[in-house]
């Protein structure tokens, strides 16, 4: 029982709060001919761009400490090979713990803390 210090158990808090709130999206290009490029945005600012290959799909993940607004873009060609952009997916990115309710486990019921 005596294995861990108080310092250890807040980093131990803090990495498990930054695993919980980990978003993950995965994202399918179904067009089994043509590729795209993706931008994934926060706030109007480019946090990842990535070429997506045909009939591949790619899993994202994504922690921020505050709330963000993100927005995923495709870019692609028409058939008169000019470039546009689609509006994939956009939503709201919080780690707000009363809308998550995350569970509580008090460690120092399982183990004595070294002071």
């Amino acid at each position: 029982k005596d294995l861990v210090k108080e310092k250890d158990i807040e980093m131990l808090q803090n990495f498990s709060s930054i695993i919980c709130n980990i978003k993950h999206l995965n994202i399918t290009n179904l067009n089994s001919t043509e590729g795209c490029k993706l931008l994934i945005t926060a706030d109007e600012r480019v946090e990842c761009k990535m070429a997506i290959l045909p009939s591949q799909s790619y899993d994202i993940y994504m922690y921020y400490n505050k709330n963000h607004f993100i927005e995923v873009i495709a870019f692609s060609f028409n058939l008169d090979q000019k470039e546009y952009a689609s509006n994939v997916y956009g939503f709201k990115y919080s780690n707000d713990k009363e809308k998550s309710k995350p569970i509580s486990i008090n460690l120092s019921d399982y183990i004595t803390v070294k002071k």
